[in-house]
């Protein structure tokens, strides 16, 4: 009875030890957020005049 529950417990261990190490492995990865510095925008042109691009 004893290694019956050993056995099992040890199943069930390797099963979640599995289940964590596929999750993480399949995990879609997040969208970089870029956050303007001056005016906290997600979607801006900010800066400086002296830095706009030249024509």
């Amino acid at each position: 009875m004893s290694k019956i529950l050993t056995g099992l417990i040890a199943a069930v261990a390797i099963f979640l030890l599995f289940r964590i190490i596929v999750s993480k492995r399949n995990k879609p990865e997040e969208p970089v957020t870029y956050v303007c510095d001056e005016c906290g925008e997600k979607d801006c042109v900010c800066r400086r005049e002296d830095e706009a691009p030249k024509q």
